[in-house]
């Protein structure tokens, strides 16, 4: 399949734009960057796509490590 024939693991979080960035490094940076790591830890490249206004969240963003981030 696409992405994934490539070595790409995509994950999506339409949730994440709808936080703020307190919201976001507490409740939702902890659990993407578990996924991120563990998608890593089995050895695939990870795409993030994140749909809406993400400007208040991407310094985190950053920090997840993904190979992709895709805004929309």
């Amino acid at each position: 399949h696409g992405l994934r024939a490539r070595g790409y693991s995509p994950t999506n979080s339409t949730a994440a734009s709808l936080v703020g960035p307190q919201i976001y490094e507490e409740f939702v940076w902890p659990y993407e960057k578990r996924l991120v790591d563990g998608l890593h830890d089995m050895g695939t490249r990870v795409r993030l796509h994140i749909c809406g206004n993400t400007s208040r969240i991407l310094e985190g963003m950053g920090r997840l490590g993904c190979e992709v981030v895709d805004l929309a």
